[in-house]
């Protein structure tokens, strides 16, 4: 499985029409996928930071519990787009902000996916 659906949902668009250009970008998506069939549950975590033309640093976070292949999702939680000026006081506080919801809401995800496994001996 790829950050395709990282690269998606955590990225902004060339044609949002917000009149800067990203500089930089960077994403990574952590994945747990216990067993190699097409309706495991998996567990995702994902980053995102961009860097634009003006100075602005913005960061995405997602946490999603769902089926490998299939639609649904079992937990989603997408952060709010949390922005400001690279290297700011504003910025470093928004990090820590985010980590700490990243951090919470990935504890309710790994809840919902260790109850979403199936027994030992049900692989299905």
């Amino acid at each position: 499985m790829t950050d395709e659906m990282t690269q998606n949902l955590l990225r902004t668009l060339g044609h949002a029409g917000l009149g800067r250009d990203i500089i930089f970008r960077w994403q990574r998506c952590t994945l747990v996928v216990p067993f190699d069939y097409p309706g495991s549950v998996v567990l995702r975590m994902s980053r995102s930071v961009e860097l634009f033309s003006d100075g602005d640093l913005l960061l995405r976070l997602w946490v999603f519990v769902g089926r490998m292949k299939g639609m649904g999702s079992f937990f989603n939680w997408q952060s709010p787009d949390m922005s400001a000026p690279a290297g700011s006081i504003e910025m470093e506080n928004i990090l820590q902000d985010g980590i700490a919801q990243l951090s919470q809401n990935l504890k309710q995800g790994v809840d919902v996916f260790v109850e979403d496994l199936p027994a030992e001996d049900d692989p299905g």
